[in-house]
Parts: C-alpha cells; structure tokens; sequence
C-alpha cells in the first residue's frame, strides 16, 4: 500500500470485468490526509528515490487503516478516478489463470 510521490489523478478503464481475485485494485478508504502528511515531510526526490511513499514504512501507519481496506471490483468499461493521496495499490492475481486487463492514465500538474 502507497501513496503517490507526486499528487495527481489516477484514471483506471477496467478493460476486463474485474474482482478481488483477478486484481482489483485496492484502497483504503478516508486516507487523503496520510498522502499529504507523507509528501509534507519528504522531498520528492526523496520520495522518488526510497520507499518512504509507501504507508508501511511511513510514521502513519495504522493496523486499523489497513483493516478498512477495500478491492474497488468493477465491470468492463467502467471508469475509477483515483486521487493519489488517498493509500491505494494495484491488485493482485489470486487464483491461477485469471488475468485482468485496465488501462491506467495519471494526470498531474507539471
């Protein structure tokens, strides 16, 4: 689980129909404000260049949070808009000879 080095929007087009066991992606729902208190305190060559983006290793982590986490299942064709702040992650393929297919687009200020 992670947050972005830089803010933006994610875009996500599931390409297939896609659920919990073929990588759905997962976030943890109410977390916006881990992602702005972990770019506060990092530079983002810093962030850029370790692991301190990704929430186990940040001084935020809460064995609470993690509990809340939630696989964001859609169909074919739908559309999740992801603010990167937010800890989030890329599924993973749980059983054999599942595959998920998503187009993945970020958007950010340069």
């Amino acid at each position: 689980m992670h947050i972005d080095p830089y803010h933006s929007l994610k875009f996500f087009c599931y390409l297939t129909d896609t659920t919990k066991e073929n990588g759905a992606l997962q976030v943890i729902p109410d977390t916006a404000w881990v992602g702005r208190a972990i770019r506060s305190e990092n530079s983002l060559e810093s962030l850029l260049s370790g692991d301190s983006y990704t929430f186990e290793k940040s001084r935020h982590y809460d064995s609470n949070l993690m509990e809340k986490k939630i696989y964001l299942e859609g169909k074919a064709g739908d559309l999740i808009i992801l603010n990167t702040d937010i800890v989030h992650c890329g599924g993973q393929i749980l059983e054999n000879g599942l595959e998920r297919m998503t187009i993945i687009y970020h958007n950010r200020k340069s």
